[in-house]
């Protein structure tokens, strides 16, 4: 008598339906019937699955651990039980970056802080990692209540998805939704004229010329300021 599915230590995101599937034999009469139990707990009896000495059943299974035990009974009336099978059902976490905002701007070579919330229903939280386009940037570390954050340093210019993956202590792995910022240079724009210092009687016209570049863009205006306005 044995469990063959699921494997011991399986993690579900529950609630769950948890398929038990057990193989009986008896070598000197046939199998009556397959019950299956979760610890001391009867679940029912199994059902003949039509491959020859297999049996099966689900199993709605709640939050926690669950220990299942197949019992085969023989024409006979006499019994055998499998070895145990655990399995963990966690509830799902909940992950989001809140930090940068979405939409946000750096200068290349900056070093941006990444902040993410991360809570999990069930069981603790293994670690929180950050990605940027699904490149790893880093492993958070906990720098308050159920806050992570990572240091990503010396960003290089172009657009970015960034990502939080949050993975519990049995294995189960809850993603973030992407915030995207975008890292770009300043335009470089100086006044070629007037030059600086140069005395126009009351009432002129005054034409100001200016040099604008982009170095990863283009320039999209050009405004001029006299006093701030």
């Amino acid at each position: 008598m044995i469990i063959t599915a699921p494997t011991t230590n399986a993690t579900y995101v529950g609630p769950a339906n948890v398929i038990v599937t057990a193989v009986a034999t008896d070598s000197d009469g046939s199998v009556s019937h397959v019950d299956f139990y979760d610890g001391a707990t009867l679940l029912g009896a199994a059902t003949p699955t039509g491959t020859a000495n297999q049996y099966q059943r689900s199993l709605s299974a709640s939050f926690g651990p669950h220990t299942y035990v197949a019992v085969a009974t023989d024409n006979g009336g006499r019994t055998n039980s499998s070895d145990p099978v655990t399995i963990s059902v966690n509830g799902p976490g909940s992950i989001n970056v809140t930090s940068p905002s979405s939409g946000s701007v750096f200068d290349p070579s900056a070093n941006v802080v990444v902040t993410a919330n991360a809570t999990n229903s069930s069981g603790q939280i293994s670690k929180v990692e950050f990605f940027a386009n699904s490149t790893p940037i880093g492993e958070g570390s906990a720098t308050g209540a159920n806050q992570y954050s990572v240091t990503w340093s010396s960003v290089s210019a172009g657009t970015y998805a960034l990502t939080a993956v949050l993975t519990d202590s049995t294995g189960v792995v809850t993603n973030s939704l992407p915030v995207n910022v975008a890292v770009t240079s300043k335009p470089n724009v100086a006044i070629v004229s007037p030059s600086n210092g140069t005395s126009y009687s009351l009432l002129s016209h005054v034409t100001l010329m200016a040099t604008a570049q982009d170095s990863d863009g283009f320039v999209s205006r050009v405004d001029f300021y006299a006093n701030g306005s």
